[in-house]
């Protein structure tokens, strides 16, 4: 396991890769918990126009629609249908600036250390204004 952190240490061999910070509704995430770990979730469009902020979609993937209809185990089936013809499956995001801030953004790695007290944590990057050409 050559490369690995030591306990003690913060793996930051991914510093400088770039990170998105979207945020999603709470329905969503929660279907995108049930969606199996190698199934796709939703896929992300990004059309760039010169001189304009890039249009940003978001489109959930049929597992995590499956997913949203089987959320609340004691709805019937009528109750499920009409929840997931309630919920898009199409978002728009909206791109914000973050200038002037740095982010850091961590993740659990049971890989790393495992144990009754918890797990360590691996940097996956840091995002420093965020701006990047975006707007």
């Amino acid at each position: 396991m050559a490369g690995l952190p030591k306990a003690d240490e913060l793996d930051c061999s991914h510093r400088a890769r770039g990170v998105w910070l979207v945020k999603v509704p709470k329905y969503v995430a929660e279907a995108w918990d049930k969606v199996a770990g190698d199934a796709e979730a939703a896929k992300l469009r990004i059309e760039k126009t010169p001189g304009m902020k890039p249009n940003v979609s978001l489109t959930l993937s049929e597992a995590a629609m499956s997913a949203l209809n089987m959320t609340g185990a004691t709805a019937t089936s009528s109750q499920s249908m009409n929840r997931a013809k309630a919920v898009p499956r199409d978002y728009k995001l909206a791109v914000a600036t973050m200038s002037a801030q740095t982010l850091a953004i961590f993740s659990q790695s049971e890989s790393i250390l495992s144990g009754k007290e918890g797990s360590l944590g691996s940097l996956l990057g840091w995002v420093e204004g965020m701006d990047s050409g975006m707007g």
